[in-house]
């Protein structure tokens, strides 16, 4: 069963994009859109004298950074999990070992 679409529009510094998604995902593309709206006024101020093509590709690369590091840390959470739980194991025992 296909899910339903919604009609949005986004608003971009000086441009809308207009498009179809799924209804359940309809928050998540104006969040998105908000995030980029607000990365991209952040490097409009730094970098007064950039183009706007030229802000747009600081606000791709700066989002594909972010995006890169949130890989990267969801790819190491079950090991550092291990990791905090051998520690407490280890702790626990050497505590019983002292007493």
């Amino acid at each position: 069963m296909q899910e339903d679409t919604q009609h949005i529009v986004l608003r971009l510094d000086a441009h809308s994009i207009s498009m179809h998604v799924p209804a359940s995902k309809e928050p998540v593309y104006r969040r998105a859109a908000t995030a980029l709206q607000e990365v991209y006024s952040t490097y409009r101020k730094k970098y007064s004298r950039l183009t706007a093509e030229q802000l747009w590709l600081h606000v791709a690369l700066h989002m594909a950074v972010n995006l890169e590091d949130d890989f990267r840390k969801k790819s190491l959470e079950p090991v550092e999990t291990k990791l905090d739980e051998l520690a407490s194991i280890i702790r626990n025992k050497l505590d019983n070992t002292e007493q």
